[in-house]
């Protein structure tokens, strides 16, 4: 049982994710659905929606596609990090990584997660990407279904421009929603550069500010 910032108590499992031909534990909540539906049944705007309590399939599609990569000495972001599944990629593949999130019980399990993982000296970073003030550079950008959400776009795309170090990259991973497109169109129409490919169930954007 973990005891969640509300007070509330909550069963949790731990599941085995293969990938860079290892395998990590992902400590989770039993059931992320009831979590869920508790929200909807309090009807409180003020409480944050518990989206963080699932292995999204567009977090596994960023830590597959980041299994070619060397990130030795890049800074990386993890945004919207969850439980942590992409940013735990980023630091075995030699990334110094930050995990940020609006809610705390994502950064308490992302931060079990990558202790056990093995992950030393990673940050947790409690973020909103409205009130950006903590954004700095970062070498690579990783986001889960971050863009489902049209009105939240801007924010997104003006957050991104500040992160990005020069050169740096944002990947998103998302499973092919209409609204992502819209972002994405969104983005070029700044006259910066997208390319997307499919990783599994998910497709993964590569987003700089570089022109195209």
């Amino acid at each position: 049982m973990r005891v969640l910032c509300d007070g509330d108590e909550v069963r949790v499992l731990s599941e085995q994710i293969g990938f860079a031909g290892r395998s990590i534990t992902v400590e989770r909540p039993e059931d992320p659905g009831s979590l869920i539906q508790g929200w909807c049944n309090r009807a409180d705007p003020d409480v944050l929606i518990p989206y963080w309590a699932e292995i999204w399939p567009s977090s596994l599609a960023l830590a597959r596609r980041l299994e070619s990569e060397s990130l030795e000495g890049k800074t990386v972001l993890d945004l919207g990090c969850g439980l942590g599944v992409a940013g735990i990629a980023a630091g075995l593949a030699g990334g110094r990584v930050t995990f940020a999130d609006y809610h705390p019980d994502a950064l308490a399990f992302a931060r079990r997660n990558a202790t056990s993982s093995g992950l030393k000296d990673a940050e947790f970073l409690l973020a909103d990407w409205r009130a950006p003030d903590w954004a700095r550079p970062f070498d690579r950008v990783l986001g889960a279904d971050v863009i489902y959400d049209r009105s939240e776009h801007d924010p997104i795309a003006d957050l991104l421009e500040k992160l990005l170090a020069e050169g740096g990259t944002a990947w998103l991973g998302e499973p092919n929603r209409d609204s992502a497109r819209a972002f994405l169109d969104g983005w070029a129409l700044r006259g910066w550069s997208v390319h997307s490919s499919r990783v599994e169930d998910a497709m993964v954007h590569e987003l700089t500010t570089r022109a195209r």
